[in-house]
């Protein structure tokens, strides 16, 4: 029976590799096209009215918190204002994260969840929106990004660089017969244009920043910098790697948010990114977006009695019916309403911040609980899956052990040193989304399978050497070598069925952490390249390594 496995090996590893192919195409395109079930249209309670008549918002492409603290007008701005610093939740991509600033809703709830695959029809609830639907008017400065999300309820103009950009935000502040109550101007650190270095770069932000801060009137209108996420100039090391660091990706998860003017008071904090939209609600005088995930930034606010009740109630009163739609959804008993009510005298007791705080972090335990519980419920449902996919390899190991095949095992710990050096030292590559240029992996997962095929031929000429020195026949030297390949690729293939228990593969409620989607996607590239061709020949490796096991026993081995 032996002489046969390897045979059998051949047929078995081209086939995976040419369905592990397919399951990556499938698995990403699972992840690009998810559609969001938690929109459905929630009621609202009546806004507050405005702090400000007007906000303007600068958006800086790229700019980190630390970076920002090098340009002296947004430190000014600060001086009088209030500095926040925006914590955000990696993956790093701008479109989701852009979503999440002017939603308040996360990724898993907007669904907006990459940079591809966008839907005409985007049903997350925006300020825009808001906006939009008490007849308040909404003007962007910037590319064509804000009308692919945001679509009619705001009004774009196209801009080619920093300057001309500023200049027609300028232009609609100016023009009598606009007067829009939100006006957002789109820069980038980064300028193209200017080529003579980061100092350059940063002088010249620094100056448009001004020219437009000179050109509003903070005493009735709110002045807002903010970044939809920092940039490492230096993150691409001539191809060492692909994408961020594990420290770079901390640093660009970080950028500012710099408040001055009407209805601002001056404080610092650190809050995270889908605060944003409902701060902006609050400004405005619109309903906080009905998906919004997030409190107001109510420190940053010149609330106090009355009014700061009012605006935490509402708030409260938002999140709660977020939260009772969204446990529905999943089939998990509801826990919001039950919880609100509880609180809700403390709420319209107190004239501070604090009990809102204390509010939204209870009610994101009680959320992580639900869903923690509806995973497992979940993943009970795909047990087979995994007990089938174990029992498999199980057999297998117990097929080498029976026949006496102990090198396949050596060969797969040397496959696993040295692929883990390369991918970890030597690339310094890392399961990230960050080390997706430009948001698109299959670049980054094409390296990937360049080098499994490079270390996959190492080790399988190693054991073709050691396999046609010591295999009474060459069949066996073959079914040893194809053996290593073949426990190589099922450990792989675990990986995978592991990643699908967990989240399963067509991602209808909930996203899978993008740590583990990025194992998964590796782990099936690295075996749909053994179907790539070897140096121009249309040879599947595994053919290629019995090919190679055959010559080396007819070298080293007896004869045949």
């Amino acid at each position: 029976m032996r002489p046969l496995i390897g045979l059998a090996l051949v047929i078995v590893l081209t086939v995976l590799a040419t369905l592990a192919d397919v399951a990556s195409t499938k698995l990403w395109d699972s992840y690009v096209n998810y559609t969001s079930p938690y929109l459905a249209p929630l009621p609202q309670d009546a806004p507050e009215p405005a702090l400000t008549p007007r906000v303007v918002m600068v958006l800086v492409r790229g700019l980190r918190a630390d970076v920002s603290r090098s340009l002296p007008t947004l430190n000014k701005l600060r001086e009088n204002g209030a500095d926040i610093t925006l914590e955000l939740d990696p993956p790093l991509l701008r479109l989701p994260l852009l979503m999440t600033l002017f939603s308040g809703a996360n990724v898993e709830t907007h669904g907006i969840s990459a940079n591809q695959g966008l839907r005409d029809q985007v049903g997350a609830d925006t300020i825009f929106l808001e906006l939009h639907t008490r007849e308040k008017f909404s003007s962007i400065v910037g590319s064509q990004v804000w009308n692919t999300l945001f679509g009619s309820t705001v009004s774009l103009e196209y801009a080619d660089n920093n300057e001309q950009a500023v200049q027609t935000g300028i232009n609609i502040l100016n023009d009598p017969a606009i007067k829009p109550n939100f006006v957002g101007i789109e820069l980038t650190l980064n300028e193209p244009s200017i080529s003579t270095g980061t100092n350059a770069q940063r002088l010249s932000l620094d100056t448009n920043l001004a020219r437009l801060m000179s050109a509003i009137d903070l005493n009735k209108n709110t002045l807002i910098v903010v970044a939809d996420r920092g940039v490492v100039s230096d993150s691409v090391s001539s191809g060492l790697r692909f994408g961020l660091s594990a420290a770079e990706e901390l640093a660009a998860a970080r950028v500012p948010l710099v408040m001055a003017g009407a209805g601002i008071r001056s404080v610092r904090a650190a809050v995270k990114a889908n605060a944003v939209a409902p701060t902006l609600a609050i400004l405005l005088g619109v309903p906080i977006p009905m998906h919004a995930q997030s409190i107001p930034i109510l420190p940053a606010l010149q609330l106090s009695g009355r009014s700061l009740i009012e605006t935490a109630d509402h708030s409260a009163a938002q999140l709660t019916t977020f939260y009772e739609n969204w446990a529905a959804v999943i089939r998990q008993p509801r826990f919001a309403a039950e919880f609100y009510q509880s609180q809700r005298p403390q709420l319209r007791a107190s004239t501070d911040a604090r009990p809102l705080q204390n509010f939204e972090t209870a009610l994101n335990i009680r959320h992580q609980t639900a869903l923690d519980a509806q995973l497992r419920s979940d993943q009970l449902l795909r047990l087979p899956l995994l007990g089938g996919t174990m029992l498999c390899i199980i057999g297998f190991l117990g097929l080498l052990i029976s026949q006496r095949i102990w090198l396949p095992f050596f060969g797969a710990v040397l496959y696993a040193g040295g692929w883990a050096a390369l991918f970890f030292y030597g690339r310094q590559d890392r399961f990230s989304f960050s080390m997706f240029l430009d948001a698109n992996p299959f670049p980054f997962l094409a390296s990937v399978g360049r080098d499994n095929i490079s270390v996959i031929l190492l080790v399988g000429l190693i054991m073709t050497l050691f396999a046609g020195r010591n295999a009474p026949q060459a069949l066996y030297a073959v079914t040893d070598v194809l053996s290593t390949l073949a426990l190589i690729v099922f450990t792989q293939a675990l990986g995978v069925i592991w990643f699908v228990w967990q989240w399963d593969y067509t991602f209808t409620q909930f996203l899978p952490d993008s740590r583990f989607f990025t194992l998964a996607l590796v782990a099936l590239t690295q075996i749909a390249s053994l179907s790539q061709p070897i140096i121009g020949f249309n040879v599947p490796i595994a053919l290629a390594l019995c090919i190679f096991s055959l010559l080396m026993y007819a070298l080293v081995g007896k004869k045949l």
